[in-house]
C-alpha cells in the first residue's frame, strides 16, 4: 500500500549531551534514586510530532534494569522531559512497551 501524505515518518535521532541529562534526571526523579543509571538509550522524533521518544534502561544500585520512557520536548529553548514511565509494574511496563515499540527491541 502506498504511503499517505500525511503518513508520519518515523527517523532515529541521536541526544545531545543535555538531552541525555534531562532523560536520566527525569528517570532519577520518577524513581526517586539519585544513585540511578540510565544506559542503552535509543531515541526516534516523528516528522508531524513535537518531541523525542527516548527508550532505554533504568538501573538503582542495588537492583536490576528496567525499562523507560521519556518524552522531551524543546520549551522556550530549553529541553524539558514533559513526561515518562519506568516499567516497574506490569500496567508500566506494558506503557514502555508501547511507547517503545517504534525502537525496533522492545
Amino acid at each position: 500500500m502506498p504511503a499517505t501524505k500525511n503518513a508520519a515518518t518515523v527517523q532515529p535521532s541521536s541526544l545531545s549531551n543535555v538531552q541525555q541529562v534531562a532523560v536520566t534526571a527525569a528517570a532519577r526523579q520518577m524513581i526517586d534514586d539519585p544513585a540511578a543509571t540510565v544506559y542503552g538509550l535509543k531515541a526516534r522524533s516523528s516528522s508531524g510530532a513535537p518531541g523525542i521518544h527516548v527508550c532505554g534502561y533504568v538501573r538503582r544500585p542495588a537492583g536490576a534494569s528496567t525499562p523507560l520512557y521519556v518524552e522531551l520536548r524543546e520549551t522556550e529553548g530549553a529541553t524539558t522531559a514533559e513526561r515518562g514511565q519506568i516499567g516497574a509494574t506490569p500496567a508500566n511496563l506494558a506503557k514502555v512497551r508501547f511507547m517503545c515499540r517504534d525502537h525496533g527491541d522492545w
